[in-house]
């Protein structure tokens, strides 16, 4: 797939969760109420929102350039395996926070695609250790050089931050890298 089509699905999918963030704004509807509800039979459903779903601007704000650039390195580099990774962290790393979180922070509902961020930067970095091979080992350490500082908030060091679904995607994404480690080839195609 050609760059330009691999930064138009990056573009797509920011433009789809500032779309929801708007009409959020706009609509009489709090839609952050469909995020993620821990152990609820309707929360569950939030395990696939919860991306789409922002709290305010500065948190849309935050998320977006890091889910843009994760997202392109993701799809140029390791392209097969894209789907599935996000997949894999979206669900894996949202049905965790889902059955665990909580205990700490009891009655809160879970939004925002930073536990998707972490994932693709824990699964870009362990990717790299995984495969030894010198462009992934260059990925590795520029994705933690210029990401590594956001592992930090998978404690929780800050209020109204799910730090759970920083972690659990942090996680999903250690786990997807641990999943994919022999279907690897980071092959820029461009």
């Amino acid at each position: 797939m050609p760059i330009a089509k691999k930064i138009r699905i990056c573009v797509i999918l920011l433009l789809s969760i500032w779309a929801v963030f708007i009409l959020d704004v706009i609509l009489p509807i709090d839609f952050n109420q469909y995020g993620i509800r821990p152990r609820t039979l309707s929360g569950i459903f939030g395990v696939f929102l919860a991306p789409f779903l922002h709290g305010n601007l500065p948190h849309i704000i935050s998320n977006s350039i890091p889910l843009f650039v994760l997202t392109l390195v993701l799809l140029v580099f390791y392209e097969k395996q894209a789907i599935g990774v996000i997949l894999g962290i979206v669900v894996l790393g949202g049905f965790a926070v889902w059955l665990v979180a909580d205990f700490f922070t009891p009655n809160t509902v879970h939004i925002g695609a930073s536990g998707l961020i972490y994932g693709l930067a824990a699964f870009l970095i362990l990717s790299g250790i995984f495969q030894r091979s010198f462009t992934a080992l260059v990925i590795s350490i520029l994705v933690f050089l210029v990401y590594g500082g956001i592992f930090f908030y998978v404690l929780p060091v800050q209020p109204r931050v799910s730090w759970e679904g920083h972690l659990f995607g942090a996680l999903a994404g250690c786990y997807m890298a641990y999943l994919f480690r022999n279907k690897l080839e980071p092959k820029p195609n461009v």
